[in-house]
């Protein structure tokens, strides 16, 4: 079981048969249980070290974990100064995925309705204003088009939206980089433009076609894997980066290692990322369970070891270990993320800037009139704030600095702490799913570290949450 070792501090002890690990985020040792004890001793003050090199490993886990509070409080403190511009579209889509977290898109494009189209002025706006943090970072100037549904279908606005930021952040002095998400649906002049013109393509796969075309299927009806297979094989002839992100239900859990196999064999992916499925409010679809987590994680390490048998990189967003996160708010990841009816909002998951409830959630508004863009600097303050506090049950997690927790399933900046988790049948909050998938995994990946032989390992202190990140151990000299 693991234990925290001292109040306060994020140190951490995992018993691995005869030995021990001794983790802080960004920092981990192996060691004997007697050596464990008296590091205890030493870091609770009850009693002096026996030999130097317990003493500064002490030492050296009480800096690493006033490190991680110091620079994780540093950031919640810190002005919203976004790096990144991430833009839904419009809600329309050519697909009928019966999971879609999306309730606009499941309305509109085949099926009827008239959901909005994003103003392309508002997007050059806020380019601008991503542009100018990006100069005073010097950091590069990032553009993603995703959306609740999907980008392509509108492409000369894409074309025109990458000609118009690209000036932008030359304009700023600043290098940029592009991604856009998508289902694949495109024609094959579409792929080799964005194999040419983005530097990353994201695609949505689930699998081999039994499971794609039953999971993601065209709008009208019929199969999406023919389609999906040919973007691949165009953006690799156009010396395109290719990246899948593949929806894993409880149908598709025992075959995440088949699904490796088939998305690097077919689609020609080196890098993958899983993730369950959400639970949509008001939904239909069956979602996971706390007491499935066992069993998915069982099946995604599989899934990780194909991976890595064949050089290829699965990675999980929930929990990162090589960075300092908490959950996917986009102003946690200096991200400004518009939605077409012209907010600014803080959550993926609310594809029009409002939820399913239609209760509003935007952090900011264009003004149309005065053609700029208003952020709500007070409410982005108190959001980000909150969304970065550490609930009282994560406290003796080790995950407790790096970790999505039960977002995006529970909102941390706005949801009653009664609503976080699942309850027992007496009304007692209980880990949820997604939690015990990310405690499960980062202890696996830990001990997977430690009885591998590797060395101590760390985090840059100026380590940030990106949405291309994946969980890597870095070396960082031997083991004590």
């Amino acid at each position: 079981m693991t234990t925290r070792l001292r109040p306060g501090l994020p140190i951490f002890r995992l018993p691995q048969g005869a030995s021990d690990v001794l983790y802080t985020p960004g920092y981990l040792a192996l060691v004997t249980p007697g050596e464990a004890d008296e590091v205890h001793s030493l870091l609770v003050g009850t009693g002096p070290a026996s030999s130097p090199p317990l003493g500064r490993l002490a030492a050296e886990l009480r800096r690493y974990a006033e490190r991680a509070i110091g620079t994780w409080s540093r950031r919640l403190e810190a002005p919203f100064a976004p790096e990144c511009l991430t833009v839904y579209l419009s809600n329309q889509c050519n697909l009928a995925c019966p999971y879609c977290f999306s309730s606009v898109a499941r309305q509109a494009g085949a099926r009827g309705g008239h959901p909005a189209i994003i103003e392309e002025a508002m997007v050059h706006s806020t380019a601008r204003l991503v542009a100018r943090c990006c100069a005073e970072k010097m950091g590069p100037f990032h553009l993603v088009l995703h959306g609740g549904g999907e980008p392509t279908i509108h492409w000369d606005m894409v074309v025109r939206i990458v000609n118009a930021t690209r000036a932008i952040a030359d304009e700023a002095g600043v290098d940029w980089f592009g991604v856009i998400v998508t289902n694949g649906v495109v024609p094959e002049t579409a792929a080799s433009w964005m194999a040419r013109h983005f530097n990353l393509v994201e695609l949505s796969c689930d699998g081999p076609p039994e499971i794609q075309d039953r999971q993601r299927p065209l709008a009208g009806g019929g199969a999406s894997s023919p389609y999906i297979e040919k973007t691949a094989r165009t953006l690799r002839e156009a010396g395109g980066r290719l990246t899948v992100r593949t929806t894993i239900t409880p149908r598709t859990v025992e075959r995440q290692a088949e699904i490796v196999a088939y998305l690097h064999e077919t689609l020609g992916a080196r890098q993958m990322r899983f993730e369950p499925v959400y639970r949509v409010r008001g939904g239909k679809q069956v979602a996971f369970q706390p007491d499935q987590a066992a069993w998915f994680v069982e099946h995604f390490l599989a899934a990780q070891r194909e991976a890595r048998a064949r050089g290829c990189d699965l990675s999980w967003a929930g929990v990162r270990l090589d960075e300092l996160h908490g959950p996917y708010c986009s102003i946690l990841r200096d991200t400004l993320h518009l939605v077409p009816d012209g907010a600014a909002t803080a959550c993926f998951f609310y594809t029009g800037g409002r939820d399913s409830e239609g209760v509003p959630r935007p952090i900011g508004r264009w003004g149309s009139v005065a053609g700029e863009y208003m952020l709500d600097i007070e409410r982005i303050g108190a959001h980000r704030r909150k969304a970065g506090e550490v609930p009282e049950s994560c406290t003796d997690c080790l995950n407790i600095l790096h970790c999505a927790r039960e977002c995006p399933e529970v909102c941390y900046a706005t949801d009653a702490p009664e609503a976080q988790g699942a309850k027992t049948p007496a009304g007692v909050n209980r880990p949820g799913f997604r939690c015990l998938v990310n405690r499960r995994l980062a202890e696996a990946w830990i001990e997977e570290a430690a009885a591998s032989g590797a060395p101590a390992w760390m985090c840059s202190a100026t380590c940030r949450p990106t949405w291309t990140s994946t969980p890597k151990i870095r070396p960082r000299g031997p083991l004590l």
